[in-house]
Order: structure tokens, then sequence, then C-alpha cells
């Protein structure tokens, strides 16, 4: 770095010798060429500057600020050095000010004797670049993201730069990946990533693999960079403070207090190489929506900026469901509706391009476009990147109108014909199922010779926009205004909902056609075909090896990545008789994953190659989509299954859990042929028993196929105990353990804290904000026997390495892993309003205690209320009330029958459990 003034006078003794920088001539026009300014007319500028400033303002007392604006020419970076001579501060207004532009403008110039060739006024753009180098010659050229796509679209373009250039460098924002890739081909292509806080962020160079590799930083570990999870594969950039005052950190020394700074950068890990980070945006850019779904939008704006009827695309946030898109057309001139309407049209086809690439939640519809006036364009930065806050600011009120349109269509496009609707008969099987089906496939866009009557919608890939968009179809269709998304939940297929439609038709009920006896037809209707199945695999396998218990453990681990599964990875790691864990996840980023939570939970533990193996795993699929290799060599070593991974999600029906079912049946498979003793251990749910009439429930397997609670999460938790039970009286190798864990709570005894999607927490951070808590839990009878997930993680492992000689014929042993000492809601109660009412009181009102019902009604009007506001950002409301997307969850409680439950069982195999205290408030 430049110290000071003085590091210009050593190249400034030689005059005009050496030179400093080039500008043009003229501002706007290459056409008069280049002006040269030497080292020595540069140090007479600063030095004349200098002394007419101090003459003007004085001497610099208490470091004053100074602010200069004048053109992008030699005089900024003097001005730079004039105000550290003149002992000021200096407010800068231009690019040149950046901290990229004093880097490449001022510092690396001084320190590294470079010259800095600068372009003209103006837009950046390829010809802006190719023009300057007809002028003038460049060995570099540092690039903000606008140049960079534009060369990409002109092979002619890129020709003349790789060949008047050695490199490219960018910054100041993401570049789309076909745009790197083609230029990286062409010519050393290199991004920096760095802020005006920090500096540049000391990087590694990969030598060689610039075609591989070009969007890719990995990061000087001196840094201490950690990166913590945000939505999808997007991580955000934090520099967390050295202990070693060596290792210099720019950013705690303008935050000196700080011990952790985060950047809001966005970066995705690279799929195979764990010190390899993509940048990809910052955190502004991210999308949530009221589902709670999050999105990226970069990738969807630099597809549809390649078109030329689009100068720039912008994808809305706003506290909606679903996205919209505003568009800067590439013709600034007022459109009228026709206009607008042939232009949606003629870009359509490449907003479904750039639809087909992102997550189904974050496409945009037809309905959701909306025009920019050519007097406000989208508001950029000098970067290049857009300001999104700004220009959401600007475009309000028409984006609050885009929308209630929308609804008004209830998902229509234009040029749908409704004619047909108005005496549409629901009692017509054949006509319900028709509607239904064109339906589906107009909000899919799905292929109609793929789709049978018969297929589960959410298994074939509809998301929750997409189930609201049907059901908005379904209300205007069938002028059923109150027909409630649950519905599509417990009723998944064209079938089922036309049954459903047709039912409703005649008045029967609303809310619940099955009834219990169907229920338990259906469970059993499963039940057997997985008898079969199971029939055939200890048909096939017939282990005769060693079948003694092991005493060094080899533990296969699924859905290591969730909230549960990282902590008994933490426990399995920790365990001294653990040899070796494979963790069989969905996800091919899940050690990096781990690696990122536990610097977030300031927890010191890797994850050696020699302890562990991640594996990218499909559990569905026979051999678990592993490689034959693979799964053969896991197979002969591993002596325990502990089966984590499960979709936590109470709206969906049992039909959408076949691929966890199939995933039951593949583990069985695998366990069978193990060629020794194996203990496979289950983690169950609590709620597949709370459907049952029973004073005491046992650790028992159920057979009452009215036991689980009417959801397809608990119908397939007790639907999977059963077919492990049937298993087990025919595997002599296979020790089968199920668990049925209750209501986690946040660690007792390491760092992290309730996950807070879990319905107590949400509750609580809820009625602190809407005034309101419930007196009771819809019971007085409702127990909690809450566990923390610390003392809950070492308990299953407890159970797990748990081994008991088993009899020929014996089955599933089961667990209640749960406290032993339960307390109650109205026990509680006192202790948490007390503690949130204590919390800050002079800001808000104290919270009341008021019945379920009528916290219930309040929750429903929080929820209606924000889905209507103009003014609350979406962050703000999933913060203050996670309780609307458990609304569903809090409207059955009341319905729930609560039973004691045995624990003995759990108790006598877990020590941590046995010694586990009451639940405390703390």
């Amino acid at each position: 770095m430049a110290k000071s003034p003085s590091d210009v006078t050593g190249p400034a003794s030689f005059g005009t010798r050496i030179i400093f920088a080039e500008y043009p001539v003229h501002p706007t026009s290459y056409e008069s060429g280049y002006q040269k300014f030497s080292y020595g007319t540069f140090a007479n500028a600063i030095n004349g500057i200098a002394r007419w400033l101090q003459g003007k303002l004085g001497p610099g007392k208490g470091f004053p600020a100074l602010a200069y604006i004048g053109p992008n020419d030699i005089l900024v970076n003097a001005f730079l050095l004039v105000a550290v001579k003149a002992v000021v501060r200096i407010f800068n207004t231009f690019p040149t000010f950046h901290a990229a532009g004093v880097y490449f403008g001022l510092v690396n110039a001084v320190c590294n004797r470079s010259v800095a060739v600068y372009p003209i006024a103006g837009f950046p753009s390829a010809s802006l670049l190719i023009d300057g180098l007809k002028h003038n010659k460049a060995d570099i050229a540092v690039l903000v993201p606008p140049y960079v796509i534009d060369i990409a679209q002109s092979a002619e373009s890129l020709d003349f730069i790789a060949a008047n250039l050695k490199r490219i460098f960018y910054m100041g924002g993401a570049i789309p990946p076909a745009a790197g890739d083609v230029i990286s081909s062409r010519i050393e292509f290199d991004g920096h990533a760095g802020a005006t806080e920090t500096g540049f962020y000391p990087s590694l160079k990969l030598v060689g693999t610039r075609s591989i590799y070009w969007g890719h930083h990995q990061f000087d570990p001196s840094a201490n960079i950690s990166f913590e999870h945000q939505a999808d594969d997007l991580y955000g950039a934090v520099w967390n403070r050295n202990t070693d005052p060596e290792k210099v950190q720019p950013v705690f020394k303008i935050f000196p207090t700080l011990q952790r700074w985060a950047s809001k950068d966005l970066y995705s890990p690279h799929p195979t190489n764990q010190d390899l980070w993509l940048y990809r945006g910052r955190g502004d850019d991210i999308i949530v929506f009221l589902t709670g779904e999050k999105t990226n939008p970069i990738s969807m704006e630099h597809s549809l900026n390649q078109q030329p009827k689009i100068r720039q695309a912008m994808v809305v946030r706003t506290l909606r469901f679903q996205a919209a898109l505003l568009i800067e057309p590439a013709d600034q001139k007022t459109m009228s509706a026709t206009e607008k309407a042939e232009t949606i049209e003629l870009i359509w086809p490449a907003i479904e391009e750039a639809n087909a690439t992102c997550p189904a939640h974050s496409r945009v519809a037809k309905s959701h476009i909306l025009f920019t006036a050519p007097e406000r364009p989208i508001l950029m930065s000098t970067k290049g990147t857009i300001q999104r806050a700004p220009t959401l600011r600007e475009y309000s009120s028409e984006i609050e109108k885009l929308y209630l349109d929308a609804d008004r269509m209830c998902a229509y496009t234009a040029g749908d014909n409704d004619e047909n609707e108005e005496h549409f008969d629901m009692h017509n099987t054949n006509a319900v199922r028709d509607l239904l089906r064109q339906a589906v496939l107009k909000v899919t866009k799905w292929d109609a010779a793929r789709m049978q009557d018969e297929d589960n919608l959410f298994v074939q890939g509809m998301d929750s926009l997409q189930a609201l968009q049907l059901i908005r179809h379904l209300r205007k269709a069938l002028n059923k205004h109150d027909l409630a998304i649950t519905i599509l939940y417990t009723n998944p297929s064209i079938a089922q909902l036309s049954q459903y439609i047709i039912a409703m038709s005649k008045q029967e009920s609303s809310t619940k056609i099955e009834n219990a006896s169907n229920r338990g037809h259906k469970i059993q209707e499963i039940l057997q075909k997985y008898y079969e199945v199971v029939d055939s695999i200890s048909t096939e396998h017939k282990p005769t090896a060693n079948l003694s218990p092991a005493t060094e453990h080899v533990v296969a681990l699924t859905g290591s990545t969730g909230s549960l599964g990282s902590y008994i990875l933490q426990t399995l790691m920790q365990n001294a008789s653990v040899s070796h864990v494979y963790c069989l996840d969905r996800t091919s980023n899940s050690h990096s994953r781990h690696l990122k939570k536990n610097q977030k939970d300031n927890k010191v533990m890797d994850f050696p190659t020699s302890k562990v193996t991640f594996l990218k795993t499909d559990l569905s699929k026979p051999g678990l989509g592993l490689h034959d290799e693979t799964y053969k060599c896991i197979q002969g070593s591993v002596t325990d299954v502990i089966h984590s991974a499960w979709p936590v999600n109470f709206n969906l029906s049992l039909d959408t859990f076949k691929s966890q079912l199939e995933g039951i049946v593949n583990l069985l498979s695998f366990v069978s042929a193990v060629p020794h003793h194996i203990s496979l251990l289950f983690i169950s749910s609590i709620s597949s028993i709370l459907g049952l009439e029973s004073t005491i429930v046992p650790e028992k397997i159920i057979n009452d196929t009215s036991a689980p609670l009417p959801m397809g999460y608990a119908e397939s938790k007790f639907i999977s105990e059963r077919i492990l039970d049937y298993a087990s009286k025919k595997m002599s190798n296979v020790d089968v353990k199920v668990a049925r864990v209750g209501q986690i709570a946040g660690p007792a005894y390491t760092s992290g804290a309730w996950n807070m999607s879990e319905w107590m927490p949400s509750l609580v951070i809820t009625s602190f904000h809407i005034g309101f808590i419930p007196e009771n839990l819809g019971s007085d009878k409702m127990k909690l026997d809450w566990v923390p997930i610390d003392i809950l993680s070492s308990s299953l492992v407890d159970i797990s390495f748990n081994n008991d000689p088993k009899t020929s014929d014996s089955g599933a042993r089961v667990f209640h892993p749960l406290n032993q000492t339960p307390t109650t809601w109205s026990i509680l109660l006192p202790i948490i309003l007390k503690t949130i009412n204590a919390s800050n009181p002079d800001a808000h009102a104290a919270v009341t205690a008021i019945p379920y019902t009528a916290w219930l009604q309040k929750l429903r009007d929080t929820a209606r209320e924000c889905a209507l506001s103009k003014t609350m950002d979406l962050a703000e409301v999933l913060t203050k009330y996670p309780a609307i997307k458990l609304l569903e969850f809090f409207e059955t409680l009341p319905e729930t029958k609560w039973s004691d439950k045995e624990v003995s069982e759990a108790l006598k195999a877990s020590s941590h459990l046995a010694n586990l205290s009451g639940i405390e408030w703390a």
C-alpha cells in the first residue's frame, strides 16, 4: 500500500520519463488521442493543489471532511493524495473513488509502477473498450460486469480483445456462467472479491485451471473467512476476527469493537472442491416468498438481459407468494397496452427458458410482468448492478396494482376463455376430472401424455406456488371461494380431488371424505404391498457369518444435514468406539454444509476423511443410488444404521411419502445382506401413536391403524414401524429399533438454539408480537416432555449401540426417548409471560394470555393482514410471526389425543436420557 504522497516523489524525480497514467484528451471521444501524465507532473499537481487548498481553507484540524466534485480525470487521484497531505478526509462521488478504482488507479500504479489507462465517459460496453484499445495499448483490462457480458455476446469483439489484451479482471458483480465460459476459453479471465471495508479478499491463484474455475475463489485461510448458509446453495461470507495481531484484517480497523463482520456477499460452494467458492451476488438480492421459500434472481436476470428487446430485467421481491418481473425495454418509448401485450408474447419464450433454470417456486407468470416508464428506468449503480430498494420504491404502486390484478385473474393469463365455467356441472365425474386435468397442465406445463389421474401431484413435482395457483383457479372455476389449499394436500391426485369436489357438491363433508375405516383399509393395503417385498428380500439373503454384536462401530447415518441429524453426527464423531461414519445424504455438498454450521455455532470440529465419508444417495432407488463398489464396501463394514432422513411437512398426504417408504425397504435390502450382526435404528415420531385411544402408550409396535394422527407424515412413520417390525422377525442378523421422538428443544450443554421452525419457538415469538399468548394448547391433558437436541442425539446413539441378543421371531424394539419428568403448559406459561414481558417493557404492551380459540383467531387475522399489507417487508413478517407458516398445525392441535407414554425401555438403554432433569424455562 502507498503509505503517503511521498511514495509518488521517488519516480517523480525522474521527471517525465516514468508515466503514471493516461487519460483521453476529450472526455467523450478517442479521436483526439490520449494524454500521458508522468509522475513528475502528478507530483507537481499534488503539491500545487495542496498549497492552494491550505491557502483557501487553512491547515486541517480534527481531520475535517472534504468533498470533491469534478471530471473523471487525473485530478481525482491528485485530490485523493492532497487530502492525505492536507490532513482531511475526502468524500468520493465517482467510480474511480470506489475501492477497486482507488486500488488500480492509484495504489497499484504507485506500488507496482503500472500505468492506468482510462476510458472515455459513457455506458460500459465492448465498443467503449475496443475503441480505447485502438487508440492506445494495454496489457490488462479491469472491467465491471456490463463490459464482460457485452464482450461475450460478440465473437468479433472477443477476437479483437483476445488479440490485444493478455488478461481480463472483473469485479463489482456476478457474471453469467455462459459469458464467463466464452471469455475464459480465449483469454486469461479472473474475478476479484472484495469490499470497501476489507479491501481485496486474500485469495490463492489456481494455476493452469482458467477455463474450469474462472469464477471461483480460494480464500487464504489466514483471512479467517467463514460461510453461513442463507438459501438453497447460497452462503454469506463472514469475516471473523483473528486472535493473532500479525494477521491483519482491515475491516476490524474500521469496526474495532466487532468480533465478526457479515459482508452480505453470497457465494456457492464448488460441487467437488470444498475450498472453491463462486460469487453469486448480494444478500440484498435474495427474494423471500410468503411461503418461506427463497431464491436468488441474478441468474434469471442475466439470462433475460441477453434478449435484444430487454435493456434490463429485475425480479421483484415483495410480501407475496410469487415473483414478478420488472422489465426496462430496449426501445425507450411509451408503450400502449397492445404494445405491451405484443412485447410480452415476443419475450415470453426467453422467460420460459429462464423459468426452466429456476426453482419452481420462483418462476414468473405472464400475469406478473410489468414494464418501466421511459422516464423512470431501473436504477443502476456505477458498477452496473441493480439498485433494488430504490427501484422498488419508485414502482411500489404499480407493483401493488399488478398483484391485485393478477389475483383477480386467479392465475389466468391473457386470452383465457371462462365462458364454460359459469354453467359447470360439478356432479359430472368426467367433467370434473377434465377441468382438474386442464388446470393442472396449465399451472405446471407438464406433458399431458405422461400424467395419470391417479398420480400424486406433489410426487410428480408440484411445488407450493403451483399448488396456490391451482387452488386460485379452482376457486373461480367452481365458484368456491372458501376452497382451502389444505384440500389439495389431503387429496393430491386428480382422482382424489375430483372425488372430493363431487362429494362437496352433494353437500357431504368438506373437511374429511375418508372415514376411519377407509383410512385403515388404505394403510393395510400399503402394508401388505411392502410385506411382500420384505418376504422376497428375506428369502434372497441368508447371512451365515458372525452374528455377535460389534464392539467397534462403523455407522451409516442418513439425514446428517438435518437439524437432528447434524447433532447425531457430532455425537458419533466424539464417540471413541466409532471408527467411521458414512453420511448418506441427498445433497452432494453435505460436507461443506457441516463445516459452515460448525463455524456458525463456534464449534471446533473437523471432519477428517479417515473418520467420516460423505456420499450423495437416493434411498428410494435400488442400491441406495450408490455405485455398486461403494455399496458393497459399506455393506461389508457397517455395524449400525441410523435412519434419520425424513421430510417434516404436516400438510402432505400419505401418498406423497411413497419414496420414503421405498427407502425403508431399500435399507432393509441393504442390511439383510450384511454378513454379520447389524443394528438398524429408525427415527420415528410420537405422532405415529398420538391418535391412539389409550391411557398409557407402551414401548411396543402398535397394530391399530387409527393410532397415527390423520396426516401423511404420521401415517408414513406408523407404516414404516410396521414394515420394520415385520422384517425384524424374518432377518436374524438385524436388530431393528424404533425411537419415537417427540418435541425437540434447543441444546442444553452445547452452543446453538431452538430450531426456529419448530412450533414452540414459533408460538412464543408470534405471541410476543401480536400481544397475546394462548392460556392452554387446546387441551389441558397435553404434557410437555421435550428433550434438548444435544441430549436427544446422545440418547439415540446410546439406543443404537444398545445390543440385545434376539430370538428368531422377536420383532422390533421400541423406545420413547422423552423427558421422564414432563411438565404442563399451565406451569410454564407464567414463566414465559414473565420473561417476554420483561424484555424491553417500554417498547411494547404486556403480552396477555387468552383462550386458545381466541389466540388461534388472532393468528388467522394476523396472517390475513400480512397478506394484504402494502408496507410490511417479508423478512419482517417471517421474523415476527413465524407461526403463520404453521397455521394448519395449530388448527389441528385441539383435536389431538394426549396419553401418557412408557419410557422405561428408553431409560434403560440410555444413561443420557436417564440423567435428564425436568423441563425448565431459562
